[in-house]
């Protein structure tokens, strides 16, 4: 049962609902055929009886009739009064005599029993016993002078009634022969008729079990891998990437389903692999950015990289004067075995520096490098020697060795941190450079004594610039700090500063809110008291309560906002302004 499943499985929906429909369809013809057949053989049977049975006994009975016919007129013949009855009477018996021995002729094509066969020979013999008897009357009343006297005692003789009456009791057998041969006949087609009945039956009701049973290995064929599909997708909705999809083998619309699956797989996987390279290359740079200098770079970026990355040994030079320099290393045990320095092109270390090209060792000797840890150590079965470039610029070399190869995903992470450590090692050379200059600039201060006086004065003017800077910097925190949305008006009530939130709110496109009066946005602050409220405060952190209140869009539709008014710092030339913060009471009224 489970190698059919498998094999239904595999077949095209086409081809399933074929089989189904076939069978379907083959037991309809098969009822169809029986019935056919059956009919045939009702109606064969039923000429059957009409040819053999019926119409020999329609015969046998003429034969009978006529029988009774030449009794019938063999006494008005010995009646007759005159000549011209008595030859009227001949001419009947004559007549019957000939109908009879056709209607047995006709009758003994239809009689194939035994029984009746012999019955019929019987017949034979005493019918012509009868002609006998008739003809001896006959030639009794011609001698007579046709005088019935003597003709009459011998018609009514016992011996002239027994030979009639027997071939009329053979006819009657023979004929009852046919009748019971008919019904027997007649209760065959009808037994015959009864088994095409419950034959129809029995087929329609396998029709319906082959129609039900198909049905449901039908449904369950296309069920059944459409469930494995629908879990391998909740597999994926749930994360698992590395699930298995199945069918995708199936050269039908299921494995075409699950081909498209499969694609669906790969790019769901190569998405997390995207999002976990750049969540961790983000962290590695954050983590690069503290560092001030070689040592803690290193240290940072190999403590981070090598764990993401499988390794268990790594070691990171810096390319300083045609050199390499050791600036830190991770799981190394014996730091004493480290070159502290390298030379371009010594050995496959140097050699990868000079080509600038990456150097692969796979299944390297035993006794090349161990990775040990508290409970043992083992011989590594890759190492990677990778130049760190930056513009075709050399800035170091890297060489981590690992126990198994570096997957795809981690060599995309790889190549993603090689870079930036790059530009990390270029800034950090910067800062070092600029911290030394800034060092430099330090002990040449204490020759420039002389230049004091200006200096002071410059530090006076520098003070007064400081303070405007950190007036400005209160200005600015304080219109940050206001609302998400908000403008900054003057003392005249017009918009010198807004931000994007205020401008989405009240549908203004960037730029277009500068230089429109508040009261034109808001009407309730056209008051005069609001308008105070808007700049008395003494207090330029002090908030006035919020107010809800009904503004006018570009659009001049109304929307319901909530007011906060914020009296900002003195700033300059600016005057007294104020920052006016917005919340939309839209979205909140929708929840």
């Amino acid at each position: 049962m489970g190698k059919l499943m498998v094999v239904l499985e595999k077949l095209k929906l086409s081809s399933k609902l074929l089989i189904g429909f076939g069978g379907g369809l083959l037991i309809a013809i098969l009822i169809g055929v029986n019935a056919i057949k059956s009919l045939n053989e009702m109606s064969e049977q039923t000429q059957a009886i009409y040819e053999n049975e019926l119409l020999g006994i329609s015969h046998l009975k003429q034969a009978n009739i006529n029988l009774i016919y030449m009794g019938r007129s063999m006494r008005q013949m010995m009646l007759a009064t005159d000549a011209e009855g008595r030859e009227k009477a001949r001419a009947m018996i004559d007549k019957a005599s000939v109908t009879l021995q056709m209607e047995i002729a006709e009758a003994r094509k239809r009689v194939y029993r035994e029984e009746a066969k012999k019955l019929l020979i019987q017949f034979d013999t005493q019918f012509e016993q009868y002609k006998r008897n008739v003809n001896r009357a006959t030639t009794l009343l011609e001698k007579d002078g046709f005088r019935a006297s003597e003709a009459v005692t011998y018609i009514s003789s016992q011996e002239f009634m027994n030979v009639g009456n027997g071939a009329d009791d053979t006819i009657d057998k023979i004929s009852k022969i046919k009748e019971e041969g008919a019904r027997k006949m007649a209760q065959a087609l009808a037994d015959s008729s009864e088994k095409t009945r419950n034959i129809s039956l029995i087929l329609m009701l396998a029709g319906l079990i082959f129609g039900g049973i198909a049905g449901l290995i039908m449904g369950a064929s296309i069920k059944r891998p459409n469930d494995r599909l629908r879990n391998s997708v909740e597999g994926l909705a749930a994360g698992r990437l590395d699930d298995t999809i199945p069918h995708a083998d199936y050269h039908n619309e299921i494995g075409v389903m699950a081909r498209a699956i499969k694609v669906l797989q790969n790019v769901c996987r190569n998405m997390d692999n995207q999002r976990w390279i750049k969540t961790n290359v983000a962290e590695i740079s954050s983590r690069l950015q503290h560092a001030d200098d070689y040592s803690g770079l290193a240290r940072e970026f190999m403590s981070a990289a090598c764990p993401l990355l499988g390794v268990g040994l790594g070691v990171l030079y810096l390319h300083e004067e045609n050199e390499l320099r050791l600036l830190g290393s991770y799981g190394w045990r014996e730091r004493k075995n480290l070159n502290l320095k390298l030379a371009i092109g010594e050995g496959l270390f140097g050699q990868s520096a000079m080509e600038k090209q990456p150097i692969t060792i796979t299944n390297p000797p035993e006794d090349y490098v161990k990775i040990g840890s508290a409970l043992g150590e083992s011989t590594p079965r890759v190492v990677s020697v990778l130049p760190i470039m930056q513009s075709d610029q050399l800035l170091g070399m890297m060489e981590l060795a690992s126990f198994q190869p570096i997957s795809e995903r981690e060599t995309e992470l790889l190549d993603a941190l090689i870079p930036v450590l790059a530009t990390t090692i270029q800034i950090l050379e910067r800062n070092i450079n600029a911290r030394r200059l800034m060092k430099e600039a330090q002990e040449r201060a204490t020759q420039m004594e002389m230049q004091a006086a200006q200096l002071e004065e410059q530090s006076v003017e520098m003070e007064a610039q400081q303070a405007e800077l950190l007036k400005m910097e209160d200005w600015y925190r304080s219109i940050v700090e206001a609302a998400n949305a908000m403008f900054v008006v003057d003392e005249q009530g017009i918009i010198i500063l807004c931000n994007p939130q205020a401008e989405t709110i009240f549908g203004y496109a960037t730029g277009e809110l500068a230089g429109q009066r508040v009261n034109a946005l808001i009407p309730p602050l056209a008051y005069a008291d609001t308008q105070a409220k808007l700049l008395a405060s003494d207090d330029p952190l002090k908030k006035n309560a919020m107010m809800n209140l009904n503004a006018i869009c570009k659009d001049g539709s109304e929307v319901a906002i909530e007011v906060a008014l914020n009296r900002l710092p003195d700033s300059g030339d600016k005057g007294a302004c104020a920052c006016v913060s917005v919340r939309d009471l839209t979205e909140r009224e929708k929840t």
